[in-house]
C-alpha cells in the first residue's frame, strides 16, 4: 500500500475515534466466526442446488418431462434420466451426459433446510 494511502487511513481512524456517535463492533470469538462460515457455506450449497434443479427441470421440460416443483418431486426426474431403458429422453449422447451431470450434482447436494 502506498504511504499516502496508509496516512489517509490513519487520519480517518483518528477522526472516527474522536466522534462520540461512533459505535465499535466487538470482535467475534472463533466459534462465532466458525458458525457464521458454516451458515454461509450452507446457503451457497442450497443456492447451487436450486440452480442445478432448475436447470435440470428446464432441460427435461424441453423433452416434455414436467413434474411439480420441489426437491422430493425432482427425484423422479433424476430416476428417468438415469434409466437407460427409458424412452422419454432422446438418446443423443452429449445431451444425455449433460442432463445426467445435472442430475448427479443435484442429487448429491445436501438436503438441509432449503
Amino acid at each position: 500500500m502506498p504511504a499516502g494511502v496508509s496516512r489517509i487511513t490513519a487520519v480517518i481512524g483518528r477522526e472516527a475515534v474522536r466522534r462520540p456517535s461512533m459505535r465499535f463492533v466487538p470482535v467475534k470469538a472463533a466459534h462465532q466466526q466458525s458458525a457464521a462460515m458454516m451458515h454461509r457455506a450452507q446457503d451457497l450449497l442450497i443456492r447451487q442446488r436450486t440452480v442445478l434443479v432448475n436447470a435440470l427441470r428446464g432441460h427435461l421440460a424441453e423433452f416434455g418431462l414436467i413434474k411439480a416443483q420441489g426437491l422430493h418431486k425432482v427425484t423422479r426426474l433424476i430416476a428417468i434420466v438415469m434409466d437407460d431403458t427409458d424412452k422419454n429422453i432422446h438418446r443423443h449422447g452429449s445431451q444425455r451426459l449433460q442432463i445426467r451431470t445435472y442430475s448427479v450434482a443435484a442429487e448429491s447436494m445436501p438436503r438441509g433446510s432449503g
